[in-house]
């Protein structure tokens, strides 16, 4: 993460967050095509992912953005279904 030049300037000052949710959308490629899908926790229940944010300057007003920090959760708690959002 520290590598990736996207996430440099939230990572070097330690711009961390949590986020709490009940689920969230993360893209799922099937045969080069997009398939968005909602990832949840089987029970339902809320939970909090870190997350890393920044005031992004590229636009006409800045703006406060931020990224969800995930890994690849196959088999875990977590469950999803297809859902265009």
């Amino acid at each position: 993460m520290e590598n990736k030049k996207t996430f440099e300037p939230p990572f070097t000052h330690n711009q961390f967050c949590l986020m709490p949710m009940q689920a969230f959308f993360e893209p799922y490629y099937i045969e080069g095509e997009n398939d968005w899908q909602c990832i949840y926790w089987k029970d339902s229940q809320a939970f909090t992912i870190t997350g890393m944010f920044e005031l992004n300057p590229h636009f006409n007003d800045p703006i406060h953005t931020f990224t969800l920090l995930t890994h690849n959760a196959d088999n875990e708690v977590f469950a999803h279904k297809g859902s265009q959002p």
